[in-house]
């Protein structure tokens, strides 16, 4: 069931709610108004209402008005006691089993959520929430990274946040659909992941993640090398192939076990917050048009530059002297906090 679904039975939820609620209502002031006249003015209104208050609610207290003058009064109990009866069961029972089974609880939760995602700009969405979208979920937690996940089992995305012990954004949905796209908030999002397990699912999503937003970055799974090329037409910045990529992890497990074992600590350990990052140095930045000495990177974050990207060309492992301009990309090592103090710094 996805998010618009939801709000259709929140709203479906609060109309038999007012209806219940409005035929105690009715009931309440039918049965006062119709003591009041069966009573002749005798009987006030007050002793009216509580007469019926307390016959539809079944109490057994009795009667306050002494009806034993007046025949019709007690046949209008009778009838006041069937219908109203119905009513009230109708509208305790709906009420208990609201809150009984979690349901307000639930409506309220998604509708914050979705007031969440509407509040996000430059996150990433991850389409996929499977085999392949729980370590990119992952990674984005631990390195504090703004996302919304689409996807159309619940209990995927619920089994994550119980494993990570934390909570994120999600819609439910088939991550193709434009509507689920546009929830998630692909208007102004920096970046999506289509990690489906088909393909064609995949194909699909880049298509129209590359309509809704020209400038949006794109990464693609893709299983066959024959999808590679048809997902980079339709819109993809960037394809992964899960068997070359596993193929690579094994040779370099085999040949540089040192190298491999480094890497894995700083990506599956949740308490080594260690990552190779990347800054880019911008217009405004106080370290364009200074060298890294001068710049003090190293005062303003405890990171390690191991390269420099400017277009095409790299600069591995650059020099004090080396002098920073606005577009240069930095290749860093740093604990992640100390990546979000350089990124601010280089704002």
């Amino acid at each position: 069931m996805n998010s618009k679904i939801e709000i259709e039975d929140f709203k479906a939820l609060k109309k038999r709610l007012f209806a219940g609620f409005a035929g105690v209502v009715i009931v309440l002031f039918i049965g006062g108004a119709g003591y009041y006249l069966l009573g002749r003015g005798e009987w006030s209104f007050y002793d009216c209402f509580y007469m019926t208050a307390i016959t539809i609610s079944t109490v057994g207290f009795g009667e306050v008005i002494d009806m034993s003058g007046v025949p019709e009064a007690r046949l209008f109990t009778v009838v006041l006691i069937i219908f109203g009866m119905g009513i009230i069961v109708y509208f305790g029972s709906m009420v208990v089993a609201i809150f009984v089974e979690g349901e307000i609880k639930h409506f309220f939760r998604r509708n914050k959520m979705m007031k969440q995602i509407e509040k996000l700009k430059d996150h990433i969405i991850i389409c996929g929430a499977g085999a392949t979208g729980r370590y990119i979920i992952r990674e984005l937690l631990a390195t504090k990274t703004p996302f919304v996940v689409i996807d159309e089992s619940e209990h995927h995305v619920q089994l994550i946040m119980d494993e990570e012990e934390k909570t994120f954004p999600y819609v439910l949905g088939d991550a193709a659909e434009d509507r689920i796209l546009k929830e998630a908030g692909i208007d102004h999002a920096k970046g999506l992941i289509a990690a489906l397990p088909e393909d064609k699912d995949n194909l699909f999503v880049v298509v129209s993640a590359r309509q809704f937003n020209s400038k949006i970055r794109i990464i693609s799974r893709g299983i066959e090398l024959s999808i590679t090329e048809k997902l980079k037409r339709a819109g993809a910045d960037s394809v992964v192939s899960p068997n070359f990529i596993g193929g690579m992890r094994m040779v370099s497990t085999m040949i540089r076990p040192n190298v491999v074992e480094f890497l894995d600590l700083m990506l599956r350990e949740k308490s080594n917050n260690m990552r190779v990052e990347e800054v880019t140095v911008n217009a405004d930045s106080p370290c364009n048009g200074k060298t890294i000495a001068e710049a003090k990177v190293r005062s303003i974050a405890d990171v390690l530059i191991l390269a420099v990207r400017h277009g095409e060309n790299y600069r591995h492992n650059p020099p004090p002297e080396f002098l920073l301009k606005e577009g240069q990309t930095l290749i860093i090592l740093a604990p992640v906090e100390d990546v979000i103090k350089l990124r601010s710094a280089m704002k």
